[in-house]
């Protein structure tokens, strides 16, 4: 309805992993293990909202909700949904915080703002460095695998009536991005 389709997994999906994320707007990588064509091969660049969706008034979440939007690239453009495909998610960078909206064009202008933003620092290091960290990359040819280094990533169900998997790995920024150099 916004323009912009996200997954949307709440917070319970991470085993609470995200319980001490501050509520905002966060720039990141995901991979979708799984997922039919290039798109299934690739990392992309996400703008997150990690909070409760104030805008509309009655409609706030009760528990704290991750939507990511997987930014379009024309080379790695998804065939079609990735519902019931396992996402990995890396957060890399925070935009703002969470707020209220005084109306949906207001609500959409800023979702495109951060979008826009988004891209830009993440086509810059230190961020670009993280699309190629080994969290990410380690499933998109070999399906759903854990190793020693993500023995700590947590896997939940998605919202809906659609069964989704989420992946995610808290870090050491200063290592990750070490590692994700190499």
């Amino acid at each position: 309805k916004l323009g912009f389709p996200t997954a949307n997994l709440r917070e319970s999906d991470f085993a609470g992993a995200l319980a001490g994320v501050p509520t905002g707007v966060y720039v990141g990588w995901a991979s979708v293990e799984g997922a039919p064509g290039p798109a299934g091969r690739a990392v992309h660049p996400a703008v997150v909202n990690v909070g409760y969706s104030p805008t509309f008034a009655g409609l706030e979440n009760a528990e704290k909700i991750v939507e990511a939007h997987l930014m379009p690239v024309p080379e790695r453009k998804f065939e079609s949904d990735f519902y019931g495909q396992p996402m990995r998610l890396l957060l890399a960078g925070f935009i703002r915080p969470e707020h209220k909206f005084d109306s949906f064009p207001d609500l959409v202008a800023a979702i495109q703002k951060d979008a826009d933003e988004a891209m830009r620092v993440l086509g810059e290091e230190p961020l670009a460095a993280f699309s190629r960290d080994p969290f990410l990359v380690q499933g998109l040819t070999d399906g759903v695998q854990m190793d020693d280094d993500n023995a700590d990533a947590t896997k939940g169900e998605g919202c809906g009536s659609q069964q989704n998997a989420a992946l995610f790995k808290e870090v050491d920024f200063a290592a990750a991005l070490d590692g994700a150099r190499r």
